[in-house]
């Protein structure tokens, strides 16, 4: 859960023959994404806190410019110098995280909303 881009790319190309045949290689190539989401975390958490107004307890930062994401995507895939890490490419990347995690929430809010959770009172 290292947000490794690099070393998950590196293991999945190293055994792409042998999870192919067991036909797990597309569950497992699902596991990229999570790796990306980790990255990106982190790039949030280290975002820090704005500034405290007025003896108000600090607050997250929410507001995290592209250009950092695409700084941790560039250090998260080991790329050099001469390859740069396009500013629409990381936007897709996460506008398609943000895509997935909207259509899950909305299946399982769809989900409870067919059959509501029975409670002891009842």
């Amino acid at each position: 859960m290292k947000g490794d881009l690099n070393g998950f790319d590196n293991a999945m190309t190293a055994a792409e023959e042998e999870f192919v045949k067991r036909r797990i290689y597309l569950p497992l190539e699902r596991g990229r994404d999570i790796a990306l989401r980790n990255l990106f975390r982190k790039v949030f958490i280290a975002g820090g806190f704005e500034e405290p107004k007025d003896g108000q307890p600090p607050i997250r930062r929410t507001r995290v410019p592209v250009a950092e994401f695409a700084a941790a995507l560039r250090i998260g895939t080991h790329a050099d110098d001469r390859s740069r890490v396009d500013i629409d490419e990381v936007e897709c990347l996460l506008s398609n995280l943000i895509y997935k995690v909207s259509s899950q929430i909305f299946l399982m809010w769809s989900m409870l909303r067919e059959r509501p959770l029975v409670t002891d009172n009842e």
